[in-house]
């Protein structure tokens, strides 16, 4: 971002500031209807009541996780980063079904358990992972954590949000219980997130100089929810006299006469009293009750974090393409974009100007305006919406309305069927179930389509997944809560899925009745990234046909200068060919910004989706030109079988690859069903476990792959287990690997092996047609 673009949107905020008179840090909603709204969490339907209370009282009977330091070491000393954060995870997840729980019943019967994890959670000490412990981006974590300077990482964030939104739900609870539990409330969380965001600059909070990814709305999201629910420090405060003077009780407050007491106490006498009866001119007394610390926001602060916040969502946004795409996949939308709504709700909620754009008035933060609004009827809230399009967005990013209608509806573009997403990178196949957030947006951005999905997608959910039981932020369960009657009785009208073309990354996605399509060029600089530029996937009747792995559990070495020797991201474990020389070194796909698919094209019509890419640059090295071309054509699941076995069909997807250098290309194919070959080919010669090229990857999964057998010919048939086959033309070599799924984060997805067909060109043009 320019000098000149970043004075632009200090000057705007200042001119908003100037609108709303400064008015920041009063009572405001985010939808958060506090236990005291009987109205509200009384009037949820009895069925959900019901199902969120078992969620309760499961946590209920759960004893709260042990942490030790020994766990938190466990990361710098062998890499594991689950131990640790099983353990982290589980308390703020039983704490955020434990305040649902008491809510929704308010019976007390839950509070003191809720009291025990937010002294717990408190007491730990840090609340950043190890993994994210360092300071400047990329950089090698320490060891322990530097408890004078807490780094606000992810799950700092998260935490915050989480004893933020707690706290402020049960805030006449705790209060009557003992105003010291909201007072540790707030210093904790001004110590732990709001002075270090306040004081420090961190990378992801984004400076035009460097790439942003979730990590910039997700934590933006959670500092503002954290701020904003703080009751407010009067600006009169100096940073030294955050305080709160607690009663120095006496005598005469507790009405006890004095006289009739026969030993000195501060209970009946003050300090001063009883210094004057002492013989000893330096003796000592029991102290009055001094001033407790309570560390709040003051308004100044406030506005300093709304101006932050407000630059860093421009820096996300300046990431992002006009297409709205998310590089990381579908399964980091839910922190990316949906974060990107959270950071947009909470703006509009908290500034007099984002608010006049729905109600047209001047915004009073003492009443809830934006609770009402999602309260309305349907029909009101596409009225208004309809007659304000994007205009909430009008004073700080009017300019990137459209980009933003294209972010929230990204997900629908990538949606396979049922929870099957298209995935690229890190991204998981199951990139998650939609519900209130994705609603929100859809009518934040005016799309009744985005709204349909959203709703749909929920009402065919399991309770289990409705309710989001692995879900730690305490804000999305009230949001579930606030939206769920209004998508169980949505009345759906959405259009079948269209093609989708995102220029910004290089990502196609193109559909018919039975398959789904996706192909990538860009580069090999996403963030998550996979070493696979020129890659694709394929689904038939909602099936993985052609699959991309996704990534494994998340160690020490994922996010490291080691990352591209761990098997998932490299391209040869992607749908892409790899080179070996006459000596059997292998050439794969490098990463960097630099090795990218170039002369990229793509055409989509009702009957032809064309995609096309050079992919030499991709490889560091490569001699010669390799081309890629991939079509769809759409409507073929009526192809005849026994022509396609005897060659004479094409497939409904082709993919045509052409190299004409003086390397062998080795195609890779990965498929979730068992591939067998046909009978039907001609002359074929079948030895099991038969040998292939070697290795040179020095891969620690190469040893778990177990050659099934070897064909030799130029054409073959390739049955996948009972979902379709593949034509392949040009190849003298086929061998049939069995990838072992061990891995528990694979395994939730790819719940047996999955296998890699490797076939040898014996000729410069070679075809693979996909039926």
């Amino acid at each position: 971002m320019s000098s000149l673009e970043t004075n632009s949107i200090a000057n705007n905020q200042k001119q908003m500031r100037s609108e709303s008179n400064g008015i920041l840090g009063q009572t405001r909603s985010f939808l958060l209807p506090d236990i005291t709204d009987r109205r509200f969490w009384e009037n949820l339907p009895d069925d959900y009541k019901k199902e969120r209370l078992k969620l309760s009282e499961k946590a209920l009977a759960e004893p709260w996780s042990e942490i030790q330091m020994s766990d938190y070491l466990r990361f710098s000393e062998d890499g594991n980063r689950v131990l640790f954060e099983e353990k982290f995870f589980k308390r703020r997840r039983m704490l955020t079904h434990l305040v649902m729980g008491e809510c929704i019943e308010n019976k007390g019967r839950f509070l003191s358990k809720i009291i025990d994890g937010i002294y717990l959670i408190m007491g730990e000490t840090t609340w950043c992972l190890p993994a994210h412990n360092s300071y400047i981006r990329d950089t090698r974590q320490y060891t322990y954590p530097d408890v004078s300077r807490p780094v606000v990482d992810l799950f700092a964030g998260e935490t915050g949000a989480i004893l933020s939104v707690s706290e402020k739900l049960l805030r006449p609870v705790l209060n009557s219980q003992s105003p010291y539990i909201n007072i540790a409330i707030d210093n904790a969380l001004y110590e732990r997130v709001l002075s270090p965001y306040l004081k420090f600059h961190f990378w992801w909070m984004g400076n035009g100089l460097e790439p942003m990814c979730n990590w910039t709305p997700w934590i933006t999201q959670n500092v503002l929810l954290t701020a904003f629910t703080r009751p407010v420090c009067d600006d009169s405060d100096s940073k030294d006299n955050k305080i709160t003077v607690m009663n120095n009780h006496t005598g005469d407050d507790l009405n006890i006469d004095s006289g009739t007491v026969s030993a000195f106490s501060n209970s009946i006498m003050s300090s001063k009293e009883i210094a004057e009866c002492l013989s000893d001119k330096d003796g000592r007394v029991d102290p009055p009750d001094w001033k407790s610390k309570h560390l709040l926001p003051t308004r100044q602060e406030l506005e300093k974090i709304y101006d932050s916040s407000v630059k860093s969502v421009h820096h996300f946004l300046s990431e992002y393409a006009e297409d709205g795409c998310c590089d990381e996949g579908a399964q980091y939308y839910s922190h990316a974009g949906l974060c990107l709504f959270g950071c947009l709700s909470i703006l509009n909620d908290i500034s007099d100007a984002f608010q006049r754009c729905y109600t047209g008035t001047k915004h009073h933060f003492e009443k809830e305006i934006s609770c009402d609004r999602f309260n309305d009827s349907e029909e009101q809230t596409s009225e208004k919406t309809s007659s304000t399009k994007i205009q909430c967005f009008r004073d700080e990013f009017s300019s990137d309305a459209v980009k933003i209608h294209n972010i929230a509806t990204y997900i629908m573009k990538v949606h396979v069927g049922d929870d099957y997403y298209i995935n690229f990178a890190d991204c998981s196949p199951h990139a998650g179930r939609r519900g209130a957030r994705e609603y929100l947006f859809g009518s934040l951005v005016s799309d009744p389509s985005m709204m349909d999905f959203a709703a749909k997608d929920y009402r065919s959910e399991t309770w289990e997944e409705r309710l989001s039981v692995n879900e730690e932020n305490l804000w999305y369960h009230v949001l579930n809560a606030r939206c769920h009657e209004k998508m169980m009785k949505h009345s759906a009208d959405h259009s079948p899925k269209a093609d989708a073309w995102f220029p910004g990354t290089g990502l196609m996605v193109t559909r018919d009745s039975h398959y789904v399509l996706a192909a990538k060029a860009g580069d090999n600089a996403d963030s998550h990234n996979h070493n696979d530029a020129g890659s694709f996937i394929i689904y038939k009747d909602n099936r993985p046909f052609i699959i991309d792995l996704g990534v494994g559990s998340y160690t020490k070495k994922t996010f490291s200068k080691d990352r591209y020797d761990i098997w998932t991201m490299q391209s040869q474990y992607h749908n892409l060919p790899c080179f070996y020389d006459s000596e059997g070194n292998l050439l794969m796909e490098h990463d960097g910004e630099e090795y990218r698919a170039t002369n990229v094209s793509c055409s989509m019509d009702t009957s032809l989706s064309m995609f096309s890419m050079d992919l030499q640059n991709a490889y560091p090295g490569l001699d010669g030109v390799f081309n890629r071309i991939i079509s769809f054509h759409k409507g073929s699941s009526d192809i005849d079988n026994a022509s396609f076995d005897t060659l004479s069909e094409s497939g409904a997807v082709s993919v045509e690859d052409h190299y004409d250098g003086n390397l062998t290309l080795v195609e890779n194919i990965i498929c979730y069903e068992k591939p067998e070959t046909e009978d039907s080919c001609r002359d074929t010669s079948l030895s099991e476990n038969a040998g292939f090229l070697p290795d040179k990857t020095g891969s620690c999964h190469q040893d778990n792959a177990n050659s099934l057998h070897n064909i030799k010919e130029d054409k073959h048939i390739i049955r996948i287990g009972t979902i379709g086959k593949i034509k392949a033309c040009g190849f003298s070599d086929i061998t049939i690997e069995e990838l072992p799924i061990a891995d528990p984060r694979l395994g939730e997805t790819w719940k047996h092996s999955c296998y890699r067909i490797r076939m040898t060109a014996s000729q410069k043009d070679v075809t693979l047609s996909f039926i």
